[in-house]
């Protein structure tokens, strides 16, 4: 399997932005479908620079924008305001994600609207350890499973080793042993998209901070220098108070204390690795896919020459592991690139573009906005002989195939009318789906507001969020392998993406047999609830001990990470009970 998920570390100003965005114009250019997530933008899965609000603080936010609009200078219109701050927020279960950094405030009157929607992040001790763990599990995990849907190729900027381990280190002051055993529950989430590391390690921590606060000063007086805000933290952490850390060579100090941490966890860490050295000399490490690994040799070598000038020698170290098509690969890639041909730095009008082609949606990578309209996210994709809502009771309505030569494909979204009246689920969204070469039309059927039944011509209020499955009937002999398609048309732009059926076909057998059946899942009691997950959390401490081996023993998944992952597949069987689940939870992970 294809490396799914891509891991860009390396300290504060080792060129982990830069050698993120060549990773994904690379692949870009190769025809992959690739998302890349910088630090601090709107992330899936990590929570570092993202106020963590519930819906009235969000609502509170929102009205203090508008308030501080009042007596700004009104360089912009209160729709574009309120447009900047939604398509930075993301709603999640009862909360409001909010990429705040990154909202665009036209004036800086509204830094201190940021310095206060700043103290909803939970890093940096504003939440418990437990807290920022439980939730960032149950991020990762929820990524991982819409990440399998399709094959994009997602890519992550410091959202593995660097913010956890500035947790970790900075704040709580963890041993190696236990923010390694926080990191393999982490990356267990993730285990099934074949995540990897590219690890850009410098030669000199000073150098690399004094290139970077050069290139991060402030443009005006109103803030603060990069180094100086950093030195700031610094010295206000835990780690910095207990070490009496001050000033650039505080900087110095933590950050070649957390280089330190960095490589005993890439030693550790049963995950492949490719490490860059920041004169842009690279080799290959532990079990890095062939094909990837190659892909990354050849941009990371181009890369030393693109953005650093004059390389140093390219190093042989480990060459009896190079075969001679690499070695040749590599020095095509740099001929070109001398002579300003290198393919991944095309410009983008030289790329041949169908401009009228449909914008890609995104799957895994949380909500897709289209301002006015709606926000949605795909929460289903499904082939089976029966359409169903997400809680079944004995009162729920179905949709049954009828003939026996075709089956349903059901894509159900989660989809949010920000538009100002109500709207029928085919005036928001349009949907068909494409196989083979074959387009059908989609049906819509809205979940009720409990999700306990299906409505075939249901509106959706303003402000409202509901369930919509659209749903096409397609000949069963189409729809088991081979490319699925499906293309959105909202307010007259189009959006799609592609899946392989491989990996969404349900069996239809197994399907046929379960809806023959009478019984129906119902929402279990909170103590019900509590016994199968205390169950789960048991099996794995029962494995956890039977190891002798204390190095296995710290890679495996922690029995609290097992409770955590159980609640979240009870979640996804009962929506409607996330808060009994949360309480039973509460209870097993409180050790009651």
């Amino acid at each position: 399997m294809e490396n799914k998920l891509i891991l860009v570390e390396g300290i504060p100003g080792a060129g982990k932005t830069t050698t993120a965005r060549k990773i994904k114009d690379k692949l870009t250019s190769e025809g992959k479908k690739v998302i890349l997530y910088e630090e601090g933008v709107l992330h899936p899965a990590d929570m570092a620079w993202n106020a963590y609000l519930n819906e009235e603080e969000y609502v509170d936010f929102l009205s203090k924008c508008f308030e501080m609009w009042e007596t700004s200078e009104k360089t912009i219109s209160k729709e574009e305001l309120k447009y900047r701050v939604e398509v930075q927020a993301q709603k999640e279960d009862k909360h409001v994600i909010l990429a705040y950094t990154r909202i665009g405030f036209p004036e800086n009157c509204y830094w201190s609207l940021i310095d206060e929607v700043a103290s909803k992040e939970i890093c940096d001790g504003r939440r418990s350890l437990k807290e920022f763990k439980e939730i960032h599990l149950k991020r990762w995990e929820r990524f991982a499973k819409k990440a399998l849907l399709d094959d994009t190729i997602y890519i992550f900027e410091c959202a593995f080793l660097q913010n956890h381990i500035f947790e970790l280190l900075g704040v709580y002051e963890k041993s190696d042993e236990e923010i390694l055993v926080y990191l393999n529950d982490l990356i267990s989430t993730v285990q099934c998209l074949n995540p990897c590391i590219v690890y850009i390690d410098p030669n000199n921590v000073e150098k690399v901070v004094l290139k970077a606060a050069k290139e991060r000063k402030a443009s005006d007086n109103s803030r603060k220098d990069w180094i100086d805000e950093v030195a700031n933290w610094v010295s206000n952490i835990n780690y910095g108070k207990n070490h009496n850390l001050s000033g650039k060579e505080g900087v110095f100090s933590f950050y070649k204390e957390r280089l330190r941490i960095d490589k005993v966890m890439i030693e550790k860490l049963d995950i492949p690795v490719t490490i860059v050295n920041r004169n842009w000399y690279f080799e290959r490490r532990y079990r890095m896919n062939k094909k990837l690994f190659l892909r990354l040799g050849v941009l990371l070598l181009s890369l030393s020459l693109v953005a650093c000038g004059p390389k140093d020698n390219f190093s042989k170290t480990n060459s009896n592991k190079s075969n001679n098509k690499t070695q040749s690969s590599i020095k095509k890639e740099e001929n070109n690139i001398k002579q300003g041909t290198a393919p991944d730095v095309k410009e983008e009008n030289k790329v041949n573009k169908d401009t009228n082609s449909p914008e890609l949606f995104i799957v895994a990578g949380g909500s897709n906005k289209v301002p006015g309209v709606c926000e949605y996210y795909l929460s289903e994709l499904e082939v089976t002989p029966r359409i169903k809502p997400s809680i079944n009771t004995k009162n729920s309505s179905y949709y049954d195939e009828k003939n026996q030569d075709n089956i349903y494909v059901d894509v159900v979204f989660d989809v949010y009318n920000l538009s100002n009246e109500a709207k029928m689920a085919d005036d928001i969204i349009t949907t068909k789906i494409k196989i083979k070469n074959n387009e059908y039309s989609c049906f819509s059927l809205v979940e009720s507001t409990d999700g306990s039944d299906l409505e075939k011509d249901a509106s959706i209020n303003p402000l409202e969020e509901r369930n919509i499955h659209y749903v096409a009937e397609v000949p069963i002999v189409d729809s088991t392998t081979g490319e699925l398609e499906v293309i959105l048309t909202i307010n007259g732009k189009n959006f799609s993406n592609k899946f392989q059926l491989d990996s969404i076909q349900s069996s239809v057998k197994e399907n046929t047999e379960q809806n023959t059946q009478s019984d129906v899942k119902q929402g279990l009691t909170e103590e019900e609830y509590y016994i199968i997950i205390k169950e789960a959390k048991q099996r794995q401490q029962d494995y956890i001990d039977s190891i002798d081996d204390t190095h296995i023993k710290q890679s495996v998944q922690s029995s609290l990470s097992a409770a955590i992952a159980e609640s979240s597949a009870l979640y996804i069987k009962y929506p409607d009970d996330t808060d009994t689940i949360d309480a039973a939870l509460k209870r097993v992970l409180d050790g009651e």
